[in-house]
């Protein structure tokens, strides 16, 4: 069954809020938490998947997101792209905390227009 989110704001508003940055934050947090060691090289490593993913272009083309609605966030993913790519190359938290609340000021203001 597929949701339906190509007529409504509101799922995805939703998803945004209770999914979206809620995994945000709690990648920030984690980031700021983790002294430097193996635990975070990997999650270095790790961050530069997406990075790679939006910075590279791969996605670009695509306007319609896993569910059937609007990706509103497209001429977001160099913003997105450069601060994972920046946590990757130096390990600061502060790189993905300033991610997360670049996403909660953008899908905000996304949001409150609908």
């Amino acid at each position: 069954m597929q949701a339906d989110t190509q007529d409504s704001g509101t799922d995805n508003s939703l998803l945004f809020v209770a999914g979206c940055l809620p995994a945000r934050y709690l990648l920030a947090k984690v980031a700021l938490d983790l002294p430097a060691g193996p635990t975070k090289d990997k999650l270095r490593l790790l961050a530069m998947v997406p990075a790679a993913v939006w910075l590279s272009g791969a996605v670009e083309s695509r306007e319609k997101g896993f569910l059937g609605g609007e990706i509103w966030w497209a001429q977001n993913r160099l913003w997105h792209g450069l601060l994972y790519t920046l946590f990757a190359a130096t390990g600061e938290g502060a790189l993905l905390l300033t991610d997360a609340l670049l996403a909660s000021y953008f899908g905000f203001k996304h949001f409150s227009k609908e």
